[in-house]
């Protein structure tokens, strides 16, 4: 924070930097058909948390 507000690095040198605008929804959506099954939830910071358990073999 400190270093937005007074004008200072905001991240290393030759770093691409991209402002990534998605919605949960579309997030949810991409890894539901990626990984169905799994579960999704927002952490702090506009994050999201995937986890996933992969299936028994033989059946559920």
């Amino acid at each position: 924070m400190p270093a937005r507000r007074y004008g200072g690095k905001r991240g290393p040198v030759g770093m691409p930097m991209e402002d990534v605008h998605i919605s949960s929804a579309e997030i949810r959506r991409m890894l539901h058909r990626l990984l169905p099954g799994c579960t999704v939830r927002r952490t702090p910071l506009w994050r999201h948390a995937m986890v996933w358990d992969r299936p028994r073999e033989g059946g559920p």
